[in-house]
């Protein structure tokens, strides 16, 4: 099973190493429609491919709002899961307010991309 994915992500390191880490181990299974740096190109590349999109990488921390603000502003199909990325690893307990598919803790691996996707495949 594939799954169409987008990242919303501000880090530029970050940015990269999800596309290196689609491309070139994932790419049988994840298909990387685009990458967000912001919120309001989060809403944009979310209303691109709303029909499409299966799975969503959010960073909790973005330079003009949240992954939690996002979440609460966007009307995110049912069906779209959310992995979330931070690099705060207390924020467990803000985060269990949601059903996020799995959390992610920076910095993170191919191996750990492996793990959350397995989540994601077993829902």
């Amino acid at each position: 099973m594939s799954f169409n994915c987008i990242a919303i992500e501000d880090e530029r390191i970050i940015q990269m190493l999800i596309k290196r880490i689609i491309s070139r181990k994932m790419g049988d299974k994840l298909n990387l429609l685009g990458i967000a740096g912001s919120g309001g190109e989060a809403r944009d590349l979310l209303d691109q491919h709303r029909d499409e999109l299966d799975l969503i990488f959010l960073d909790v921390v973005l330079p003009d709002t949240t992954g939690f603000d996002l979440l609460e502003e966007l009307d995110i199909p049912d069906h779209v899961q959310v992995i979330l990325m931070t690099g705060d690893d207390k924020i467990q307990e803000r985060a269990s307010q949601y059903n996020f598919a799995d959390i992610i803790i920076k910095p993170f691996d191919l191996e750990r991309i492996q793990e959350a996707l397995q989540k994601v495949e077993e829902t």
